[in-house]
């Protein structure tokens, strides 16, 4: 942990570095808190958290959710930020799908019409018609 601290704080710039930018200086009066940018285990971890649970967020407010929880819980901004790129065109379907499974577990309850998702082997060998299926069973939820 030691070392990669080293190599951030090395290439990455400093925050002081970063409002200086003019097109970042309006942000700072707002951004410029060490909390932000701390690099401890808690801040960092705490911002993965934030980071991931906004990845399942719908695409454009990813960011913008964990940027706001980051600044509302006070933990690493940019951690935060990227660890919501872990959702991405290949990982998308599966990802939802875990969140559904987990949504049903939770709920005990399946949709009103009792349709099951498609989770047949041609989503892995076939995955454009795969993913079509799964396309037309989110569609017939409504």
């Amino acid at each position: 942990m030691t070392s990669l601290r080293r190599y951030l704080q090395r290439y990455l710039p400093a925050r002081h570095e970063l409002f200086q930018n003019r097109y970042l200086r309006w942000l700072a009066p707002w951004l410029d808190r060490p909390a932000y940018w701390a690099m401890n285990r808690r801040k960092v971890a705490m911002a993965v958290a934030v980071g991931l649970f906004a990845g399942l967020m719908p695409g454009p407010t990813q960011m913008l959710t964990a940027a706001v929880l980051a600044l509302w819980w006070r933990v690493n901004l940019p951690v935060a930020m990227l660890t919501t790129l872990y959702t991405n065109p290949l990982t998308f379907v599966p990802l939802y799908y875990l969140a559904y499974a987990y949504g049903k577990l939770l709920l005990g309850s399946v949709p009103s019409d009792g349709q099951l998702p498609p989770l047949s082997a041609s989503l892995w060998t076939h995955p454009v018609s795969g993913l079509w299926e799964m396309g037309q069973w989110l569609m017939a939820l409504g």
